[in-house]
């Protein structure tokens, strides 16, 4: 693309425009022999088209903030981000916002519970004893009727644009993926019910 009029240059006295890895971003460099005393708004935007920057990146006030303050700066190379993306925005994963009491672990025995067991080590006891179930999860004791809690769907994302005016792919936020038994009604997809008295397990495994 032609240059309108504008400062006379060699190659090596051309301004640049550097777009950073990520897409979002370009700037501008002014190498140290450019003569800055000519330079424009239309011949800084003529430069960003050569490069294929996007238009509806160009930041109007940031160009204007650079053009100022190019021509003020001592001499030298000079640069400035003009040209911006719009970054995308990842999907939020549906999630179980539970409204039970703080669950209890049975893991929380206090020393003085534990029976002596002569000059065992602990590693011989913990090769011994049986792992109990219970030990490794938390839970809650409730009783019929009550609400567990709230599902929250997944949301999805928001893409956006780099610099180039190329799409930026967001990532969708994932399902929900719960587990669960007769024991407890999925009213409406949105409210967990409990359907008898008993103990709500928490498995961290899963």
């Amino acid at each position: 693309m032609p240059v309108p009029d504008g400062p006379e240059m060699d190659e090596n006295c051309e301004p640049k425009v550097e777009i950073d890895p990520s897409g979002l971003s370009a700037t501008l460099v002014l190498p140290a022999p450019f003569e800055r005393m000519d330079l424009t708004q239309e011949y800084c935007l003529s430069v960003l088209q050569s490069a294929n920057i996007d238009t509806e990146a160009i930041d109007q006030d940031k160009l204007d903030a650079f053009i100022a303050d190019a021509l003020a700066a001592p001499p030298g190379p000079f640069q400035g981000v003009v040209a911006e993306g719009t970054p995308a925005v990842d999907g939020i994963d549906a999630y179980v916002d539970w409204l039970i009491d703080e669950p209890n672990s049975t893991a929380d025995t206090s020393p003085q519970d534990a029976e002596p067991d002569g000059d065992r080590t602990d590693e011989q006891a913990d090769e011994d004893e049986p792992v109990c179930f219970y030990s490794q999860c938390v839970y809650t004791v409730v009783k019929t009727g009550d609400i567990l809690g709230k599902a929250h769907p997944e949301m999805p994302g928001i893409d956006g644009k780099d610099v180039l005016g190329q799409p930026l792919v967001a990532k969708g936020g994932k399902p929900l993926d719960l587990k669960h038994d007769e024991s407890i009604q999925f009213q409406d997809s949105k409210t967990l019910i409990a359907q008898i008295d008993g103990i709500l397990i928490h498995d961290t495994h899963l």
